[in-house]
């Protein structure tokens, strides 16, 4: 748990600087905040490989609870792969998106992910696109579904709550 919000803070977790690369895979992001990106925040352009990651519980302010992203990114696209992205929430007196929040002329794909936030989830939809994801209430793109992923439920800890039951949708 990370709390940035001292003014106009962004990257509650990761904040991934220009000319920077990184490779985040494996990790759990859980109850993060920041204004922006309350996660993970990158800055032109993206050299990340972002995978098998769990967003749960992030929060922000002006957008992005759980992604946020800033510049030109020169037409590469930020790509999350395989990750899973539940109960994002606001910070803010505004309704800000939770899920991702690019800005400028960064675009984002999402692929084989979970989306399970509550709306809005993106900020600027033209920048976005996401295909074989799971998107509460649907999202278009190749292959997309919004069926229930049936988490298994639990009283353990956050991340089994994300544990997928064996006859999930979302499962192969």
């Amino acid at each position: 748990e990370n709390t940035v919000t001292d003014g106009d803070r962004d990257g509650g977790a990761i904040y991934i600087r220009e000319q920077s690369a990184a490779e985040i895979r494996k990790c759990k992001f859980i109850e993060n905040v920041a204004d922006r990106g309350g996660a993970i925040t990158v800055m032109e352009p993206p050299r990340c490989n972002i995978h098998h990651n769990l967003f749960w519980g992030n929060g922000s302010r002006l957008g992005g609870a759980a992604l946020s992203t800033s510049g030109d990114f020169e037409g590469v696209p930020f790509l999350i792969k395989n990750c899973t992205f539940v109960n994002q929430h606001f910070t803010g007196l505004d309704a800000s998106p939770l899920t991702a929040n690019p800005r400028g002329e960064a675009r984002i794909v999402f692929s084989s992910c979970i989306i399970w936030d509550a709306e809005p989830r993106f900020s600027n939809e033209e920048l976005i696109s996401a295909s074989f994801t799971n998107i509460k209430d649907g999202f278009e793109g190749e292959e997309n579904s919004d069926a229930d992923p049936m988490f298994l439920k639990s009283t353990e800890f956050i991340s089994s709550l994300c544990m997928l039951k064996g006859n999930s949708p979302c499962i192969d």
